[in-house]
């Protein structure tokens, strides 16, 4: 994700070839997304996270999305066949938290009766 962002700040580590443009081109409708204030960002910033883990659960909400367009998958998921579940590790707190195309959840009941305290967390 910090490859990404400098990636769009014009940083790009060009010394890295073709290869590592076209792997970086999977992550940029993720970083746009971010830009464009989608509510997993708006969600991870309110809940006190820095831009590199806000476009990490940006690019997880943009991956299901996708996944629901998919001409095999998404049908599946729409009739429930499939389920298919996003999910962030934050390593600082060692806290798993569920992502979906519209925000964010704590799995840890702690986390989240803390936070519920304080405000709503989407």
């Amino acid at each position: 994700m910090k490859a990404v962002i400098a990636d769009a700040g014009g940083n790009a580590a060009t010394s890295l070839g073709a290869g590592f443009d076209a792997w970086l081109e999977h992550a940029r409708p993720s970083y746009q997304e971010l830009r464009a204030g989608h509510p997993v960002a708006v969600a991870a910033a309110e809940a006190g996270y820095g831009e590199v883990d806000q476009l990490g659960m940006v690019n997880v909400a943009v991956q299901l999305a996708k996944l629901e367009t998919h001409p095999v998958i998404g049908p599946a998921l729409a009739r429930g066949a499939v389920q298919a579940t996003g999910l962030f590790y934050d390593i600082a707190t060692a806290r798993v938290l569920l992502v979906t195309t519209a925000g964010i959840e704590y799995l840890d009941a702690a986390r989240a009766a803390e936070l519920a305290n304080a405000g709503p967390v989407r």
